[in-house]
């Protein structure tokens, strides 16, 4: 039997070490597409997953988990005036585990992936569009030389869990912010009744 925080950690790995799938209109095993024929449906979770949301628009679909237990969208941000943010939101099911504890789990994991990693600074997301209980990290580091800040944001959606990771130029980290909020904020709504 898996652990609840075996399933937070095991699916960033595959996330981060697999490709993926070039063709982007291909639906993903645990999904299938609404009546407009663009929205994802996840079936385990009942979350739609939408071409845009907010500033951001799906690029890729990755479903690796045979389980159907966790899932993870490529968006990335479909206006910008510099490096646009890239941003994985990943749903998974993990019963009662808080944001803190899904962050505190997966923390040490999401920072590999920038050399010279600081923290600078984490806590509860005290934006009021999110409306959820969300727990957040910023981390400063490189990233071919040039200072990067990379976002670990993590969701309480009940049964399931969000996550949120993201990584933008250290010069345009307040606008990726106030983006990486509305896309939060946005995405809650997407669930299906």
């Amino acid at each position: 039997m898996v652990s609840r925080f075996g399933k937070v950690l095991a699916p960033l790995f595959m996330l981060m070490s697999c490709p993926i799938p070039a063709d982007a209109q291909e639906i993903p095993t645990g999904f299938h597409l609404a009546g407009d024929g663009d929205t994802l449906i996840h079936e385990g979770s009942g979350y739609t997953f939408p071409s845009h949301v907010g500033d951001f628009i799906r690029t890729d679909e990755w479903s690796r988990d045979p389980t159907g237990e966790y899932i993870a969208i490529r968006y990335d941000q479909s206006s910008s005036r510099g490096e646009p943010v890239v941003a994985y939101l990943a749903v998974v099911h993990i019963g009662e585990m808080s944001a803190h504890e899904h962050y505190a789990a997966i923390k040490p994991q999401a920072q590999r992936f920038f050399s010279a990693i600081e923290l600078e600074s984490e806590g509860p997301v005290k934006n009021p569009r999110v409306g959820k209980a969300a727990f957040r990290g910023t981390f400063r580091g490189e990233r071919k030389g040039m200072p990067w800040e990379f976002s670990l944001t993590t969701v309480e959606l009940g049964e399931w869990a969000g996550r949120l990771t993201a990584a933008y130029p250290a010069t345009q980290a307040k606008p990726a912010t106030e983006a990486i909020d509305n896309f939060i904020a946005a995405f809650p709504k997407t669930r299906q009744k």
